[in-house]
């Protein structure tokens, strides 16, 4: 492809992104969102379940105090 075809503006950021890694440092940030992801959704499970069992012991309190 020369670039002649593709304007010289639109060539430097394709340059810009092939210097910073490409589809490979793309992929490499997906990878990492994906882990975060992953940890996130385990740390919103156990704040519920922990929330859960907050709730279970405040109905049993109520129930045996009130």
């Amino acid at each position: 492809t020369s670039t002649k075809e593709i304007p010289e503006n639109l060539w430097s950021k394709i340059e810009e992104f092939q210097k910073k890694g490409g589809i490979q440092n793309v992929q490499g940030m997906i990878q990492g969102l994906t882990a975060m992801r992953e940890n996130n959704m385990s740390m919103i499970e156990q704040m519920q379940k922990t929330l859960e069992e907050e709730e279970s012991s405040d109905n049993q309190m109520r129930t045996q105090y009130n």
